[in-house]
């Protein structure tokens, strides 16, 4: 057929969420595991639209996610200047990640089933993060060496409190990226698609992703997706100074219609 469309919704993406966040005062690192994704419902919603005519393709995808969480697990990369000397740390997390990403882009099939992506992609993000905590080492008498120097440290406590927000300008980039995609045995119901693209250009430092769906043909218009997708970018700085390392890794699934 010269015309081929497709029509990816409702889509649901469950990520494990990994966060870097590179302020003034250090690094802060916060992880919101699938589990907690899954339990509190916070999925990405995605749809995706392909219309292609023979050799030639125009597609455009989105995806949105609002997670909040008092559950996330945290790092303050916190320095102890004391060897030996046990130190309890005690921090909780309070997460809202608020990211948006829309693609709109052409595609040429290079060869049999393999075809060249291009396309621009913009990317809205939130972070807002707020460390609550405290730090305590019972100081003398509590080392692993007691007749070590470093045991005449006194004891300390400290409560930790800290709040980052970033909010970067919308960030326009522009993606290369190469998909293989095949039905396989006589009856074509069982297929593969492979996906990758990264940044050439725009505004975020890096941006890359990978994604592997499995696709079960139920109907000549009715079709079945489950797959992996990873996602990783850089944002650019915010009015702040801070900048954020967002990586997404986990299953999704949806249902697509083609004719």
């Amino acid at each position: 057929e010269d015309f081929r469309v497709v029509l990816a919704f409702p889509m649901l993406w469950a990520p494990e969420i990994n966060l870097n966040i590179e302020t003034g005062q250090g690094d802060l690192e916060a992880t919101i595991p699938f589990t907690d994704i899954v339990k509190r419902l916070n999925m990405g919603l995605m749809g995706e639209f392909y219309l292609n005519y023979k050799w030639f393709g125009f597609f455009l995808k989105g995806m949105f996610m609002d997670v909040s969480t008092k559950d996330a697990s945290t790092e303050l990369g916190l320095e102890v200047p004391v060897i030996g000397l046990p130190v309890n740390v005690n921090l909780d997390l309070d997460l809202n990640l608020n990211m948006g990403m829309y693609d709109v882009g052409l595609s040429w099939n290079l060869w049999r089933n393999l075809r060249l992506f291009t396309l621009g992609r913009v990317t809205k993000v939130s972070v807002t993060a707020k460390v609550d905590g405290n730090v305590q080492s019972p100081g003398l008498g509590s080392c692993q060496n007691p007749t070590s120097p470093f045991c005449i440290i006194p004891p300390f406590d400290q409560d930790v409190a800290r709040e980052v927000d970033v909010e970067p300008d919308d960030m326009w980039d522009f993606q290369l990226g190469l998909q293989y995609a095949w039905w396989m045995g006589r009856t074509k119901r069982h297929g593969i698609n492979l996906y990758g693209d990264t940044q050439v250009a725009g505004d975020s430092d890096a941006a890359w992703q990978v994604d592997v769906r499995y696709m079960y043909r139920v109907s000549k218009l009715n079709n079945f997706w489950l797959g992996w997708r990873t996602y990783q970018s850089i944002t650019e700085e915010d009015d702040n100074g801070n900048q954020t390392t967002i990586t997404l890794n986990g299953p999704l699934a949806g249902w697509a219609f083609s004719w």
